[in-house]
């Protein structure tokens, strides 16, 4: 069997969901006994990516004929595609994109290479646009499967008229970490007290994340002898305005990582993880820290519901609601007992729903691949 995966998202660092979940899919598929090509498009971050991935034992490669998902596509880009697929000759195309829609251009150009096409749905926000609306309706016919990783994606793609039918939710796999530094060791690295009570966040710096409502909530929390300390990883165009924030009681407590290579540490030396994101389509930062057996705060109202599991492994929140985001920290700051009961289970769904294997399952599933090797 020969499966392409293509991915049409390329962030900084290769730090993205998708290009993340394209390369793992590519490699599992790979260690089942599929022949894989997993391509990234080719943009300014390009070289670093690829660099970044090959250390993590990813085969992936690029090539110009795949464009990054802020480049519109010209007639003759699909040809340029449609031609480089056929040279792979592929059974089945799993194609990626970043977009909240399913770009028909791109499904042209896997019809015109003669095959068969899998699309994941990687974008976070409502599908409100009449005319993307139409034209998702219109490529999903061509479709052998829509894949998603939460319901908050199904269900826009559903109001905008695809049907239920045809779209499998696949959870988003995260691998456990090869390394787990302790939590004096990641303390140490981080220079935190041992008797500090650490809350992490982590994610690209803008207004969707709602990093701004944890900075403000955080400077909203009883006071506690400034024990609480806000650790925030990640970059982007929000940061000079969220470090503003940053004044009065919290200054000196807040503290701004910038891009994580490896993110373990900060992890290792939490007690709560907290991003209240406004739309997220899954939220794998959530399991992440859940293999440090971090629990988390989340936003109610998209994917991140797919991800916790309220009261269950972890709170949910409305997004922008400040103040409950308040209670629901000053809860888990002064609950020891509820905290590491909701990061254990939050572990447990870590290690079983959200495994690599797991996600791998659906994927076969979804891209017709043989089911007499669908587990390996």
């Amino acid at each position: 069997m020969r499966v392409m995966v293509v991915v049409d998202v390329l962030s900084g660092g290769a730090a993205g969901g998708a290009e993340r979940i394209a390369a793992l899919l590519g490699r599992e598929l790979m260690t089942r006994g599929v022949e894989v090509a997993t391509i990234l498009p080719m943009n300014e971050h390009t070289e670093g990516a690829l660099a970044a991935l090959g250390a993590q034992g990813f085969h992936v490669q690029s090539h110009p004929s795949m464009l990054p998902v802020d480049v519109p596509r010209r007639a003759a880009d699909v040809w340029r595609l449609a031609r480089f697929i056929r040279a792979f000759r592929p059974d089945v195309l799993s194609m990626h994109t970043g977009c909240p829609w399913i770009r028909s251009k791109d499904v042209l150009a896997a019809r015109l290479a003669g095959a068969p096409c899998v699309v994941t749905v990687h974008g976070g926000e409502q599908l409100d646009s009449a005319v993307y609306q139409r034209r998702t309706r219109r490529a999903a016919r061509f479709l052998r499967r829509i894949v998603v990783h939460g319901s908050m994606v199904k269900r826009s793609l559903v109001s905008a008229g695809v049907p239920a039918g045809g779209i499998d939710v696949v959870p988003c796999g995260v691998p456990a970490p090869h390394e787990r530094p302790s939590r004096e060791r990641a303390r140490a690295l981080l220079g935190v007290p041992s008797d500090a009570f650490v809350v992490s966040t982590l994610g690209r710096l803008i207004p969707r994340k709602g990093i701004g409502d944890l900075i403000a909530a955080f400077g909203l929390l009883p006071a506690d002898g400034g024990r609480s300390l806000l650790f925030v990883g990640g970059d982007g165009p929000e940061r000079e305005r969220l470090e503003r924030m940053v004044d009065g009681s919290v200054a000196g407590r807040v503290r701004f990582l910038g891009t994580l290579a490896d993110p373990a540490a900060l992890y290792a030396a939490s007690d709560l993880f907290v991003l209240p994101a406004r739309h997220e389509a899954f939220g794998l930062v959530y399991v992440e820290a859940a293999h440090f057996g971090v629990t988390s705060i989340g936003g109610s109202e998209d994917g991140t519901a797919d991800a916790i599991e309220h009261e269950v492994s972890g709170l949910l929140v409305k997004p922008g609601d400040v103040h409950s985001l308040v209670l629901a920290i000053e809860r888990l700051r002064d609950d020891t007992e509820l905290r590491n009961r909701l990061s254990a289970a939050a572990a447990r769904q870590a290690a079983r729903r959200f495994s690599v294997a797991a996600m791998t399952d659906g994927y076969w599933r979804a891209l017709g691949l043989p089911l007499a090797r669908a587990s390996a």
